[in-house]
């Protein structure tokens, strides 16, 4: 049986990690929050550019001829175009519409930043790398065009996430004390 003074210290051990979770989430949130602004801002304030155009004739294109064209005018793999050929066929193809999926991976990419940080490093870090990854120029500005170059930042963090929880998990090939 535990004694009294062994509860109240589990007791504040326990609001201490409650307090750091929710300390992290609030400051992941808000960074979050910072990051999906810095990429709404301006997100209209250039016309589509010729790359950008090209994306969305591609995704235009009907289903017959769409893997046709992403094979002879692209060298992009065709993830992107499909989701943006979707997207388009549910909010329209407007300059603010055909760049909302790659902003949307621009934010995505700073969670999963944190997430991979977090997992490797601690809060602090996994809070800072969402900071700098959220704040940075070059994300801000490929997050704002019609192209794949956000959703391809978010797959190779995301494979680099999965990459270390598989070396972390162990196998049963040889035994709990295995690893991949």
């Amino acid at each position: 049986a535990a004694t009294v003074r062994e509860r109240s210290l589990d007791r504040s051990l326990t609001l201490a990690a409650r307090r750091r979770v929710s300390l992290y989430g609030i400051s992941l949130l808000l960074i979050l929050v910072l990051a999906a602004f810095l990429r709404v801002r301006g997100l209209t304030q250039r016309s589509l550019w010729y790359d950008e155009q090209a994306s969305v004739e591609i995704a235009k294109a009907p289903w017959s001829e769409f893997a046709q064209r992403v094979r002879t005018s692209e060298i992009t793999p065709p993830l992107y175009y499909a989701i943006l050929k979707l997207w388009i066929s549910v909010a329209g193809s407007s300059d603010a519409s055909v760049r909302t999926p790659s902003l949307i991976f621009g934010v995505a990419s700073v969670w999963m930043i944190s997430r991979l940080t977090r997992r490797l490093l601690g809060r602090r870090q996994a809070i800072l790398a969402a900071l700098l990854l959220a704040c940075w120029g070059y994300a801000i500005e490929y997050s704002q065009e019609t192209r794949a170059y956000s959703l391809s930042v978010l797959l190779a963090i995301w494979s680099t996430d999965e990459f270390v929880i598989l070396r972390r998990r162990p196998t049963t090939a040889r035994g709990s004390g295995a690893r991949v």
